[in-house]
């Protein structure tokens, strides 16, 4: 009876193992941002004085030319007073390099 009694204790206190979401570098859910992720950097960094980049398209057009590329993540002259940190740098590459994608 000891025995059946403890069989059902060790049964009963089984529990789910929570795997944790994974997380990427700079705190992204997701290796391949989308322009929802890098948005708010945008919004932050180039709005001040590019008012029509809060819109994808236009933004996208800069991706397209090459001039992003080039301003934003070789030459690092834009934004002019140069406050984009590692991470915003990062997740913008990761979004320039993996298609720059809207959504």
């Amino acid at each position: 009876m000891r025995y059946l009694i403890l069989l059902l204790f060790i049964v009963s206190c089984t529990h789910k193992v929570e795997t944790p979401e994974p997380t990427y570098s700079c705190g992204m859910k997701t290796p391949n941002p989308t322009y929802y992720d890098v948005k708010q950097i945008i919004k932050t960094n180039c709005v001040g004085c590019h008012q029509d980049y809060i819109m994808y398209d236009k933004i996208n057009e800069l991706c397209l030319d090459g001039s992003f590329y080039r301003r934003v993540l070789i030459l690092r002259d834009m934004p002019p007073n140069g406050v984009l940190d590692t991470c915003d740098i990062v997740k913008l590459r990761r979004w320039y390099y993996n298609g720059h994608q809207p959504n």
